[in-house]
C-alpha cells in the first residue's frame, strides 16, 4: 500500500534551470503588469522550486551540474538584478527562499570564477539598493 499522499507534492513541474530562469524572468517582469497577483503567485513556486533545485529536496540527490547551470544563467540573465529590485513586492515565504538562493548561487564556482560575485562587482549600484531599501 502507497502513502504518497503523505508526500508534500512538488509545486512546480520539473524544469530545467533554463526554464526555470526563464519563468522566474517573466514573472517578476510580469509584476508591474494588471496580472500582478497571479504572476506574484507563480513567481512565489518558481522560487521555491529554484531553492530546490540549488539545495536539494530530500527525494532526489543533487545534481552541481544543474547548481552551475542556474548560477550561470542567472547571471547572464541578469535576474540577480530583478531579484534585487523586486524584493519588496515579494511575500515574507519567498524572500527566505530567495536569501537561501541568493547564498547558494554566490558560493557557487563555474570554471574558476565566481560568477555571481563577479555580477554583483560589476554592477555595485544593487548593494546601493538593498542598503537603502
Amino acid at each position: 500500500m502507497s502513502f504518497s499522499f503523505f508526500r508534500p507534492a512538488s509545486r512546480s513541474p520539473q524544469w530545467s534551470p533554463l526554464e526555470l530562469v526563464y519563468a522566474i524572468r517573466e514573472g517578476l517582469r510580469a509584476l508591474d503588469t494588471e496580472t500582478g497577483a497571479k504572476a506574484l503567485e507563480e513567481v512565489e513556486k518558481n522560487i521555491l522550486s529554484m531553492k530546490q533545485l540549488l539545495s536539494g529536496n530530500g527525494e532526489a540527490e543533487l545534481d552541481p551540474n544543474q547548481v552551475s547551470q542556474v548560477a550561470v544563467e542567472v547571471c547572464k540573465d541578469d535576474l540577480l538584478s530583478l531579484f534585487v529590485l523586486k524584493l519588496p513586492t515579494l511575500g515574507w515565504q519567498a524572500r527566505k527562499d530567495l536569501g537561501h538562493c541568493w547564498c547558494i548561487l554566490l558560493s557557487q564556482k563555474v570554471g574558476s570564477s565566481y560568477c555571481c560575485v563577479d555580477y554583483i562587482e560589476n554592477h555595485v549600484e544593487l548593494l546601493d539598493f538593498l542598503i537603502v531599501w
